[in-house]
């Protein structure tokens, strides 16, 4: 079943826990962060029109109607509402899950609505509205043959490269087989021929891929879930009253009615549950197209190691200007702007890039990394942000040192459990010999 619900403002508490680690991202310059000052709120009202980076190839959240060739979509008209609450017109431009954040940096856009999912390291970057929209992963499969996250271990699973869902289903069925393909057309096209057990996707992105399934009748989406995701409206750091509004405009949609209407408008399919009391639910999609290489096209892209990955030599980059391109080779420099080592982007999720690197050891956190950047303009781009990168490793530094603080208690609580066993065994042993000197291990 497909739902929809506005959630309480403990999601707004949730999305402001973080302390920015690049509040400077604002003014960043010669790394492409231009310096952006100002209020939010007061230039939308003295412009009279809110700018909202939205999605133009992703239905039924935004898309271009064929008929006019304007953006339309559930996304656009939930920025809509916010315009509305401001008393101002609505301009929308069309972003990629690549781009987006850095158009919003760059003062391109004033928000961002592009079914962007609320996450700690994109929390770091910009502030995220209330949720305003809630997805749940599950599967395409034949009818009967899904009961239980059982029945797909060793089975192959398809989904399309670079979503969510390819890191989700591996996480939630370690043994399963991922096979990737250039969108879920193509994947559900694999399930239906029989070369695939199951499609993994968002639930509204499976139900339209079953609306047109060959044989419908013979396929369902089972009530398993692998994930929850939230979708938040995203404003530049720095803008609390803008924010405040944002935030009101989707309680309003939430207790109006009118979220309800847009809802129903563009998932007509679906049905509605409750509404609590400020955000909107169902899916979203993850647009492959956007992370994709441009044949015969390399821009300047540059971002900032935010953490270590699992895998050794392989880093997390949060993308800040430009979009980077899988397998392009980049530079890495240090916050003194000399160059580290080389390195090549091994993949990228939405605007997660994962960089490996050749001297693992010599990277840290808080590192610039660049695509098509010439090694001698690294001292210049990096001198003038030096608050960012002070700022990543402080919030770095701050994240180890609680970490070490969990693993100090976790470590004390495991001992004093263990000699708390060892005295028992003690007491219990010498109780049994007769020994007098029994009762000094008395718990």
């Amino acid at each position: 079943m497909l739902s929809i619900g506005w959630f309480p403002h403990e999601q707004e508490a949730e999305m402001k826990r973080l302390l920015t680690v690049v509040t400077a991202l604002l003014l960043l310059g010669t790394l492409g962060f231009p310096a952006f000052a100002g209020d939010t709120l007061d230039d939308v009202k003295k412009r009279g029109v809110l700018v909202v980076g939205v999605k133009d190839s992703t239905p039924p959240f935004g898309y271009r109607d064929d008929r006019s060739g304007k953006i339309i979509g559930y996304d656009v008209d939930v920025a809509k509402a916010v315009a509305d609450k401001l008393s101002v017109g609505l301009e929308v431009k069309p972003v990629t899950s690549l781009d987006r954040i850095p158009q919003l940096l760059d003062g391109n856009i004033d928000m961002i609505a592009a079914t962007m999912s609320i996450n700690p390291d994109r929390s770091r970057l910009i502030d995220f509205s209330s949720a305003y929209f809630r997805t749940t992963q599950k599967f395409l499969a034949k009818k009967g043959t899904i009961r239980s996250l059982k029945d797909l271990a060793g089975k192959k699973i398809a989904t399309a490269k670079g979503s969510t869902a390819e890191r989700n289903t591996k996480a939630a069925i370690p043994g399963a087989k991922i096979v990737l393909y250039d969108d879920y057309a193509k994947a559900a096209q694999a399930l239906y021929k029989g070369k695939v057990a199951a499609v993994a996707t968002d639930e509204m992105i499976l139900a339209r891929l079953l609306a047109k399934a060959p044989g419908r009748d013979k396929y369902e989406i089972p009530g398993i879930g692998i994930a929850d995701e939230f979708y938040g409206l995203g404003v530049r750091k720095g803008n609390g009253n803008f924010l405040d509004q944002v935030n009101s405009a989707l309680k309003d949609l939430g207790t109006n009615g009118e979220g309800r209407r847009i809802f129903v408008k563009w998932f007509p399919a679906g049905k509605v549950a409750s509404y609590p009391a400020l955000s909107v639910s169902p899916a979203r999609s993850t647009s492959p197209k956007a992370s994709a290489a441009v044949p015969g096209k390399s821009y300047p892209a540059s971002g900032v190691v935010f953490r270590r990955t699992s895998t050794k030599a392989r880093f997390l980059v949060m993308s800040v200007k430009g979009s980077f391109v899988t397998g392009a080779g980049v530079l890495v420099f240090d916050p003194q702007g000399h160059y580290v080592c080389d390195g090549a982007v091994k993949s990228i999720y939405e605007d997660e890039i994962y960089v490996d690197v050749d001297k693992s050891d010599a990277v840290e956190v808080g590192f610039v990394v660049a695509m098509n950047v010439a090694k001698g303009e690294a001292l210049a781009l990096v001198n003038q942000r030096q608050d960012v990168i002070a700022a990543v490793k402080a919030e770095s530094k701050k994240e180890s040192a609680d970490m070490e603080e969990e693993n100090r208690k976790a470590f004390e609580a495991d001992e004093k459990r263990r000699r708390g066993e060892q005295n028992e065994f003690q007491r219990l042993k010498l109780q049994q010999e007769g020994r007098s000197d029994w009762y000094y291990y008395r718990r």
